[in-house]
């Protein structure tokens, strides 16, 4: 009979499991690569789709520009937009 609250044995002191102690933390750790595993792989397929379809809107956008770039006058626009005309000043700023 224990004489006092700190003889009673807790669920701490007890140590009781079920099964090998060894045998119990290897299945928890295949559970546990098996479930990350399972994860990655979710991981792995949804970024592929991502690029799939950043590489398909890539595509859509090159004939895009293929087709304006065939009409006249944007050519001489791009030109002079982007042209070496269409530099920034530079100035200094005393403070």
């Amino acid at each position: 009979m224990p004489k006092t609250f700190r003889d009673i044995k807790t669920i701490r002191s007890v140590r009781v499991k079920c099964g090998p102690i060894k045998d119990a933390s290897r299945f928890l750790e295949l559970h546990g690569l098996a479930k990350e595993k399972q994860r990655l792989e979710k991981e792995g397929e949804i970024w592929q789709v991502k690029v799939n379809q950043a590489k398909k809107r890539v595509r859509e956008i090159e004939v895009q520009m293929r087709a304006i770039e065939k009409t006249d006058g944007i050519t001489k626009i791009k030109q002079e937009t982007f042209g070496p005309s269409s530099k920034w000043k530079e100035m200094d700023i005393s403070y």
